[in-house]
């Protein structure tokens, strides 16, 4: 199964809800609002465990997903802490 569709299935979903269930605010920033899902890793994927997965707000998925593209672009040194 592709990534994109994985995200589309019933499976994800149900893991996106347990895990913003538990968390309900961003573990970066801490809002209460506009909640995302992100993989720490990929390795586990479509069989993460609730470890694999952190919650975090829009603005800093969009940061995390920055981070990532440009690992030498020092603004979120934050990311590297909490990314496997």
């Amino acid at each position: 199964m592709q990534y994109h569709d994985y995200l589309q299935s019933d499976a994800w979903k149900f893991k996106r809800k347990q895990r913003l269930f538990m968390d309900r605010n961003c573990a970066i920033c801490g809002r209460p609002f506009d909640l995302e899902v992100h993989h720490m890793t990929y390795l586990n994927t479509p069989y993460e465990d609730p470890g694999d997965l952190i919650t975090v707000c829009r603005n800093c998925h969009q940061r995390i997903e920055d981070e990532k593209r440009n690992p030498g672009d020092d603004s979120f040194i934050i990311v590297r802490n909490l990314m496997i």
